[in-house]
């Protein structure tokens, strides 16, 4: 037969339990939300490298075409090629900040799992990790913008040069 104590014994493992689960809920939550966080700015990084990227090879074809037909055209037209080249500078460095974002979530993981699995009085919080990961995530952001700033910049410029009036 069971006593008191047994009783309220459960009782707390049970509670310990749910809370557990609770938390590795909440865990779990989180961390598919940062991985999908990551996933949409990646996807927005490559995207803003490949805009770039295409209009200035498109750019370049066309003034191979250009080459016997209207030569003095050709300056004017790579001229407008500029900010799309700004642009994919812009998400170059981009996907360079990414890897230091990426290495300070990293690390952040590591001294949260070292914080756990050893007594926590034995771990210097490391501020700068933090600190890293917001201003690389910042800067990130105001590149991958940046991109898309140049790429909107090259397109009217471009829409001017080669078709005078459209774009005004």
């Amino acid at each position: 037969m069971a006593t008191e104590d047994d009783k309220d014994l459960e009782n707390y493992k049970a509670i310990l339990r749910r809370q557990e689960m609770h938390w590795r809920a909440q865990y779990d939550f989180m961390l598919n939300s940062d991985r999908f966080a990551v996933d949409i700015g990646l996807t927005a990084l490559r995207i803003s490298l490949l805009v770039n990227a295409g209009a200035v090879v498109a750019l370049l074809a066309f003034v191979g075409q250009l080459w016997d037909k209207e030569p003095e055209r050709m300056a004017d037209v790579l001229s407008a090629s500029v900010p799309f080249v700004w642009g994919l500078i812009s998400a170059a460095v981009a996907a360079g900040v990414a890897y230091f974002y990426q290495s300070g979530v990293t690390a952040k993981s590591h001294h949260e799992l070292e914080k756990i699995s050893r007594a926590s009085e034995d771990i210097e919080p490391q501020v700068w990790i933090p600190r890293l990961t917001n201003l690389t995530r910042l800067g990130m952001l105001a590149l991958v913008m940046a991109a898309y700033g140049f790429f909107l910049w090259g397109t009217l410029r471009a829409i001017d040069t080669l078709a005078p009036g459209v774009g005004a």
